[in-house]
């Protein structure tokens, strides 16, 4: 996700089972990256799976929270928050360093609760099984 914005990190980094077993409803956020030009940015929780969209989704609807930050304040939260993301998603609303301007920050919080640290050892190709 946000490939160019480090968002990827945030799609790898997502319990899928866990938030397929306990989201029912699709999560929209609306991404505002400043840090030299602004880019806009959709990303949805949905079935476990956190999908990004580079500008605004228009077939996700209306996203729940627009999440305003700088690039810089992105990878701290992704590289920094030594595996506690909505914590330190939190900490940074109460710094000042993310801005909510719609919507209510609850909605992030469920995504960033979502954020583990990824299993290096994960097989992205698992070998073949013999029959």
């Amino acid at each position: 996700m946000l490939s160019r914005t480090g968002t990827t990190p945030l799609a790898r980094a997502i319990d899928g089972p866990r938030a397929a077993r306990e989201q029912r409803d699709p999560i929209v956020l609306q991404w505002v990256i400043n840090g030299g030009e602004e880019e806009t940015c959709t990303t949805t929780l949905r079935n476990g799976v956190l999908v990004y969209v580079p500008g605004k989704d228009r077939f996700a609807g209306a996203p729940q929270t627009v999440i305003k930050l700088t690039r810089d304040v992105l990878n701290g939260l992704m590289y920094g928050a030594n595996g506690d993301y909505r914590a330190a998603f939190d900490k940074a609303v109460r710094d000042g360093l993310v801005q909510i301007p719609e919507g209510k920050p609850e909605y992030a919080d469920v995504v960033f609760g979502y954020l583990t640290r990824p299993d290096a050892s994960f097989p992205i190709v698992a070998p073949a099984t013999p029959e």
